[in-house]
């Protein structure tokens, strides 16, 4: 099975957040057979920021694991990265 990737650049201290977002999209590709699935690497680490405030200069993976599990993954189109890396405006639920 040939796998499509799509190639994020990613701003400095959120690679966890993109790591963990690239593995579940992999997961979810083989498992359930789909195409193209792309989550929100921004979701996931605005999330991380909204619940603790130490966070901004980045989380290690099992930290972003734990709170991925705990609070899904929305989509991309829910919560687009924008390229350059942009702070704003929020998805509804780092708001």
């Amino acid at each position: 099975m040939l796998i499509k990737l799509e190639i994020k650049t990613m701003p400095v201290n959120c690679c966890s957040s993109f790591a963990v977002c690239g593995v579940l999209e992999t997961v979810l590709r083989i498992e359930k057979e789909l195409e193209l699935v792309s989550l929100s690497p921004k979701d996931i680490f605005c999330g991380l920021i909204k619940e603790n405030k130490g966070y901004e200069d980045g989380c290690i993976i099992p930290k972003v694991v734990e709170w991925a599990k705990s609070n899904g993954c929305i989509l991309e189109s829910s919560c687009r990265y924008e390229k350059p890396y942009k702070s704003g405006p929020l998805c509804w639920r780092c708001m």
